[in-house]
């Protein structure tokens, strides 16, 4: 589902912490390419990631997913950022991610979500979730390094808590 056959339109910009990323706006997933970036930005921990992906959950009413693409050397090769639906209806659209993962040659992924509950502790179904998406992605020798909830203006760390 990646590309034009996805319904995704014509790219736009966005400068985010000084990285321009490349938008390609679809429908529901919007898939996001690192287009070029004075100093590689290289994630090591929690709060580098924390950092870069915490902009795109405030404010938010809604779930929003983003996910990091990260190359070996762990330098960002990409985000992605989607919009979820309403609670009862999350999916998580594992298909067009790992397509791009794969795009990129990303050896591994951070994904992202918030709580807009304020309850940044990961529920039964986001754990669960989370390891089928690890399990899938491992198919194709893609890491997940973590999964963050980003709630109340706290974080959860899943590799920290031990379920990744």
């Amino acid at each position: 589902m990646a590309g034009r056959r996805a319904g995704l339109k014509r790219p736009a910009l966005l400068v985010r912490n000084g990285v321009i990323w490349q938008l390609l706006a679809g429908n529901r997933v919007a898939s996001s390419v690192a287009m070029t970036c004075a100093d590689p930005i290289r994630v090591t921990s929690v709060q580098d990631a924390a950092r870069l992906l915490a902009p795109t959950f405030e404010g938010a009413a809604r779930e929003r997913l983003a996910i990091l693409y990260l190359g070996a050397d762990r330098v960002v090769l990409g985000l992605s950022e989607t919009r979820l639906g309403p609670e009862a209806a999350i999916e998580l659209p594992m298909r067009p991610i790992i397509a791009d993962a794969r795009r990129l040659r990303a050896a591994s992924m951070i994904l992202a979500h918030n709580h807009p509950s304020g309850d940044p502790e990961p529920s039964a179904v986001d754990v669960a979730v989370t390891a089928a998406f690890r399990d899938a992605a491992a198919v194709f020798g893609i890491r997940i390094e973590d999964h963050l909830v980003f709630a109340g203006g706290h974080l959860r760390s899943f590799r920290s808590l031990g379920l990744l």
